[in-house]
């Protein structure tokens, strides 16, 4: 009789989900799941996620670039022992460390939230300055996170890149270092990093949970936190199965990038 009560209600789920219902919250008075993630929420992790992953990875890919080429110099060296420290700091310890100097002693920052509470904004602007005002702590907070992973596996490619034999013929061609560099070494070394990618947009949709909740920053990572204390299984399903469907998606676009980079993938 067990047996049968769990069909009927794995039938059930699997009905309303096909319809796109995920069912009810139980701690925001039964609104609907649906609701509450592809709500503000998620515009507030997208917005925060995706500019600390974009500009992590610009300036994780560049550095990278620049201390594989000139390996053992000042740069490489200090660069990757800034990475390896900012790497191996925990995100809500270095969150909570960028409220207490940035916003408790100099005062630069918003303490936490998303916007300040009971403003009145007469114009979009205000609301966007305030808006950006708060992200700046969660922001560097996850660029510090992510930039010491993106540099090390960047500069790690590019030294593998390095010791193929077209990187020999580039150079006995009398190509100019800039063109090695960029146009044969970086673009080679660049798949690795389009799997990289692919796993970051874990984090893209469901957020750093860490620093959201030390930010109160209102996005997808607080909810997550804030279901599990409240013990909100519907809300916490539903965004598990939607980052479940993320990955899939992004793992085959990942695939679709690669042939497009690689033409020896395109060929073969």
């Amino acid at each position: 009789r067990r047996q049968r009560q769990m069909c009927i209600r794995d039938s059930y789920y699997i009905k309303n989900l096909l319809k796109g219902e995920l069912g009810v919250s139980f701690q925001y008075q039964g609104t609907p799941v649906t609701k509450l993630i592809f709500g503000r929420r998620m515009i507030n992790t997208f917005v925060l996620m995706g500019s600390s992953i974009a500009i992590s990875l610009v300036i994780g890919i560049l550095a990278g670039t620049v201390a594989g080429w000139k390996r053992g110099s000042k740069f490489d060296i200090g660069f990757l022992t800034f990475s390896l420290v900012t790497y191996s700091i925990p995100t809500f310890w270095m969150g909570m460390m960028i409220i207490l100097f940035l916003g408790y002693y100099l005062d630069l920052i918003p303490l936490g939230g998303t916007i300040t509470p009971g403003a009145d904004y007469s114009s979009w602007i205000e609301y966007l300055k305030d808006y950006l005002h708060h992200m700046i702590g969660p922001l560097i907070t996850l660029i510090l996170s992510f930039i010491g992973y993106y540099f090390m596996v960047m500069r790690n490619t590019i030294l593998d890149v390095f010791t193929e034999d077209y990187m020999l013929t580039a150079r006995a061609k009398g190509l100019r270092k800039r063109t090695i560099l960029f146009k044969h070494a970086l673009r080679n070394a660049m798949l690795p990093m389009i799997s990289v990618i692919a796993l970051e947009v874990v984090y893209l949709f469901s957020g750093a949970t860490a620093t959201e909740t030390v930010f109160a920053w209102h996005g997808l990572g607080l909810l997550i936190y804030e279901s599990v204390t409240k013990a909100d299984l519907p809300v916490l399903q539903g965004i598990f199965l939607f980052i479940a469907i993320s990955v899939l998606i992004a793992n085959l676009i990942a695939d679709i990038v690669y042939a497009l980079v690689d033409p020896r993938i395109r060929y073969g």
